[in-house]
C-alpha cells in the first residue's frame, strides 16, 4: 500500500482563500486536508478561524478529499459535544471526516478561554477519558459514562456516523501515556518529529522505536497493530524543517521503512501576512515546511511523490 499525503492548512487567511487552498490540495491529488484547533494562532498575532466551523464549510466546498482536525483540543469542549460535531461534519461531508484528538497544552488557549492550566498527569488522565468517551459515543446510539473528569447520561447519538462502525479516530501522542490511548482507541496515531533537530536515519530510528512501543500496547489491548495508521506531521519543527524537495523525498523513504503510512505537510501560502507576523512565524519553535509556500510548490511536490 502506498503512503498517503495530506496538508495542514493554517487558518490565518480569509474564508475564500481557505477554500481555494483546500481545492488546490484536492486537485493536486492529496489524500487529506487538516485544520488545527487553537483558539488563536499560538505563534503570532494573526487572524485565526475556528477549526470545526472551517471543517463544516470545507465539507461543502470539496468533493473527494478527506477532512480532519490536527487536532481537536480537549481544552474547550465536552467530549459529547465533540462527538456530535464530528457526526454532523461526517454527514455534511458524506463520510470524509477523520476526528483527531489531542491533549492540548498551549498556555494561551487556556488563558484566553478561562480554563485552568492542567498539570501533566491530569492532562493525560483527561485525554484518556475524553477519547474513551468519544469512542463510546460514536459507536453507540445511547451512552452513559462516569469518569473522574467527564460524564454522560443516556446521551443520544442520532443520526449515527455515515462511516461504519464509526468514523475514524486519530490520536496525537508522543509519550507513553498518550501512546497507550492511541493504541487502545485510535485508528490513526499522529505525531510530530520524534526529536528536536533529528533528520534522516536518526529520526527514522526514533520513529521505529515509537512504532514498536505502539505495537506492543495495541497487542496488549487485544487490537491488531497493523490496523493502526502511523501519521507523521513532518517538516514543521524549525530545527528539522526540510530545505529541499530532494531532502524531503529522502527522509520520506526512510520514514516509510520505519513504519510511517501517512505524511502531513503544512500549506499556508504567505500572502496577506504582515511582515511582523511572518517574522514571528518563522522564528517560532514550530515552523511550517518551506516546501509548500505556493500552489506551484504544492503541484511540484505532488508530482515528485507520484500520486
Amino acid at each position: 500500500m502506498r503512503a498517503k499525503f495530506g496538508v495542514l492548512l493554517g487558518q490565518i487567511h480569509p474564508w475564500n482563500q481557505m477554500v481555494e487552498h483546500a481545492r488546490a490540495a484536492e486537485s493536486a491529488g492529496f489524500d487529506s486536508v487538516w485544520v488545527a484547533d487553537h483558539f488563536a494562532n499560538p505563534f503570532a498575532e494573526t487572524d485565526w478561524l475556528e477549526a470545526w466551523t472551517v471543517l463544516a464549510g470545507l465539507a461543502t466546498a470539496t468533493d473527494r478529499i478527506r477532512l480532519g482536525t490536527l487536532v481537536t483540543s480537549i481544552v474547550y469542549r465536552h467530549p459529547a459535544v465533540v462527538a456530535k460535531q464530528a457526526v454532523t461534519v461526517d454527514r455534511i461531508s458524506q463520510g470524509r471526516l477523520t476526528l483527531g484528538i489531542g491533549a492540548g497544552g498551549v498556555s494561551t488557549c487556556h488563558q484566553m478561554t478561562g480554563t485552568p492550566f492542567w498539570p501533566g498527569k491530569e492532562r493525560q488522565d483527561r485525554l484518556a477519558e475524553f477519547v474513551a468517551l468519544v469512542d463510546q459515543l460514536l459507536s453507540n446510539e445511547r451512552s452513559s459514562f462516569a469518569g473522574d473528569y467527564y460524564s454522560a447520561e443516556d446521551a443520544l447519538m442520532r443520526p449515527p456516523c455515515v462511516q461504519r462502525p464509526r468514523l475514524p479516530l486519530l490520536v496525537a501522542a508522543h509519550g507513553p501515556r498518550s501512546l497507550k490511548v492511541a493504541a487502545e482507541h485510535g485508528d490513526t496515531w499522529s505525531f510530530f518529529e520524534p526529536g528536536a533537530g533529528l533528520k534522516g536515519e536518526e529520526a527514522a530510528e526514533a520513529i521505529a522505536k515509537m512504532n514498536a512501543y505502539l505495537d506492543e500496547k495495541a497487542a496488549a489491548a487485544g487490537r491488531d497493530p497493523k490496523a493502526i495508521t502511523r501519521s507523521l506531521c513532518c517538516g514543521f519543527a524549525a530545527s528539522s524543517a526540510w530545505t529541499s524537495l530532494e531532502e524531503a523525498l529522502s527522509d520520506i523513504k526512510l520514514f516509510e521503512e520505519a513504519g510511517v503510512d501517512e505524511f502531513i505537510l503544512g500549506y499556508t501560502p504567505d500572502v496577506d501576512i504582515d511582515s511582523q507576523a511572518k517574522s514571528a512565524l518563522l522564528s517560532a519553535e514550530i515552523a511550517q515546511s518551506p516546501l509548500l509556500q505556493s500552489e506551484r510548490d504544492l503541484l511540484a511536490f505532488a508530482a515528485a511523490i507520484s500520486f
